[in-house]
C-alpha cells in the first residue's frame, strides 16, 4: 500500500471510493470538483493498493477569513471499513503531513471525532482538539 498526490487520472477512483461514504451520498460531479478545486492547490492525495485506489485525503489550502493568511482544512479523508487495516489513513496523514512541510501557512486543521480512534491518530502526530463542531440535519446524526 502506498500513498501519493493526486493526478488526474485519479478522478475515477476518487470517485468510486467517495461513492461509498456512508454518513451521505456525494455525486460525482461533486467529487469531481472538489478533486479539481484540491488539485490545483496541491492538497488531493490518494492511497493505493494492488493497483487499486482504496481511499484519499482531500486538503484545501485558503487564506484565512480573518487574518488573509493561509491555512490548510482538511475536508475529506476516507478510507472505506472493507479497506482499513492496510495503513491506509496513517500513509495519507504523512503524505499530506509532507505536503504542508513544504508550504508556508498559519494551521491545518482536521475533524474528527473526539475520543475515537481517528482522535488518538491526530493526537499521535500533535494535532490538538480546540473546539467542538456542533451539527444539525438528521441525516448527519
Amino acid at each position: 500500500m502506498t500513498a501519493r498526490t493526486a493526478r488526474l487520472e485519479d478522478i475515477p477512483g476518487v470517485v468510486d471510493v467517495a461513492l461509498q461514504f456512508n454518513v451521505y451520498q456525494p455525486t460525482e460531479e461533486r467529487v469531481t470538483e472538489l478533486f479539481l478545486q484540491a488539485e490545483s492547490c496541491g492538497g488531493m492525495f490518494v492511497a493505493e493498493h494492488e493497483g487499486a485506489i482504496i481511499g484519499f485525503l482531500c486538503a484545501i489550502r485558503m487564506p484565512h477569513p480573518f487574518t488573509g493568511r493561509d491555512y490548510v482544512n482538511v475536508v475529506a479523508w476516507w478510507v472505506p471499513a472493507e479497506r482499513r487495516g492496510l495503513g491506509a489513513g496513517i500513509a495519507l496523514l504523512r503524505e499530506m503531513l509532507r505536503w504542508i512541510s513544504t508550504q508556508t501557512l498559519d494551521m491545518v486543521t482536521i475533524s474528527a471525532p473526539l475520543s475515537s480512534r481517528l482522535d488518538k491518530v491526530l493526537r499521535a502526530f500533535d494535532f490538538r482538539p480546540v473546539e467542538v463542531v456542533h451539527m444539525r440535519g438528521g441525516k448527519w446524526l
